[in-house]
């Protein structure tokens, strides 16, 4: 099982975990917490590469 969490800067968190079953994207804000899956990974992928057209994505580490 793997785990990657990001934040906002409002301390906000999003927390996408996969095993062989898929993933679960799990998000908290103060005291609630929310989670769904597993979901199949290609179809999150796809989803989210349709989400965000490719001008406004951001290779992690790269300057803003």
């Amino acid at each position: 099982m793997e785990s990657i969490e990001i934040s906002d800067r409002d301390g906000d968190a999003l927390t996408l975990t996969t095993d062989a079953d898929g993933v679960w994207i799990t998000c908290t804000h103060g005291e609630h917490e929310v989670t769904v899956g597993p979901l199949i990974t290609d179809d999150l992928y796809l989803a989210l590469t349709h989400a965000a057209p490719s001008t406004q994505r951001k290779h992690a580490g790269s300057a803003p």
